[in-house]
């Protein structure tokens, strides 16, 4: 064949190409059918690798924009495993708790708010309410509690996170003064027994929100002096095993309804003096409490026109 013969007509070749040597019909034949089986049985397989890779790609990219492939640890919620911490932030004067994989630092930019003070350990610590002999104005401290510097700046109280189970809260958020809401309702109160003192003495308290599985031995003075508290989610509040709500609600004048309370389960009750004292508004009729006649409780209702005492004591 001379050079000018070459053809460049790409895949079809010419009528006179020769078949290797040694091949017949039925060994070219044996072969494409190989091929075919290849491709019916390998086929799917094949598509089925290249989809399984494109969809292992594509959420690679989703947990970037909407999981934790790309987080970092201080985004992440853990509820079994990770650190508890509470960030206090001058931008907004919160205070919100927090259960993540990391923690971050003073002056980080956090859930869009800058980082004044970071808190850790309360989980497990229990913190001493320092009370006095004056009784009546309980202008009592709880020092330790780590937030407590920044007490009087606090307007708002959060919790962010499931997964918190602190022992004890009490006199967690008392003396606050510019605290006018708290939500507590992710925080698991499962294995606390005394949340004494809790909120006393914060005057602009209207909202607050109890925590889940709440069953407290203590209740004392959890609210007292809350003068402007109105709204009091109780939904998760279980009294059962409550020993002690003396002066638990004293002076809550703007409190008018206790959800649920007239069926508060108060078998284990040995103390509930001045329980409801000054509350003006409050309507609660407390008659189905099944009570010993022997439990404490002068001036549970002081000054409460609308709190009705429990039969054993009429």
């Amino acid at each position: 064949m001379h050079v000018a013969e070459i053809p460049f007509g790409g895949g079809v070749s010419p009528r006179n190409t020769r078949r290797l040597k040694g091949q017949s019909t039925a060994e070219y034949v044996l072969i494409v059918a190989i091929i075919g089986l290849v491709v019916v049985f390998a086929g799917p397989w094949i598509a089925s690798a290249i989809r399984n890779q494109f969809d292992a790609v594509t959420e690679t990219l989703d947990e970037g924009t909407g999981g934790n492939a790309f987080k970092d640890a201080v985004d992440i919620p853990d509820p079994q495993n990770g650190t508890a911490f509470a960030v206090y932030s001058e931008d907004d004067h919160s205070l919100m708790f927090y259960k993540r994989r990391g923690v971050p630092q003073v002056g980080d930019m956090f859930n869009d708010r800058r980082v004044t003070e970071v808190y850790t350990g309360f989980e497990a610590a229990r913190y001493k309410v320092c009370a006095t002999n004056d009784t009546m104005a309980r202008d009592w401290t709880c020092e330790s509690v780590p937030w407590w510097s920044h007490r009087v700046d606090i307007k708002t109280v959060v919790v962010i996170d499931e997964g918190i189970t602190p022992s004890s809260i009490s006199g967690w958020f008392m003396r606050m003064p510019g605290l006018t809401t708290a939500d507590l309702s992710s925080l698991d109160c499962a294995k606390v027994d005394t949340a004494w003192c809790a909120f006393l003495r914060c005057p602009m308290l209207a909202t607050l929100k109890s925590p889940k599985n709440f069953r407290p031995i203590d209740f004392r003075d959890f609210v007292y002096f809350c003068v402007s508290l109105k709204d009091f989610d109780t939904s998760d509040l279980d009294m059962s095993r409550c020993r002690a709500i003396s002066l638990a609600f004293d002076h809550c004048k703007s409190l008018k309804v206790i959800p649920g309370a007239e069926k508060w389960d108060m078998k284990s009750l040995k103390n509930a003096e001045g329980a409801f004292s000054h509350c003006d508004s409050l309507e609660l009729d407390c008659s189905g409490w099944i009570v010993s006649a022997n439990t404490q409780h002068d001036e549970f209702n002081k000054r409460a026109l609308g709190v009705i005492l429990p039969k054993a004591w009429q």
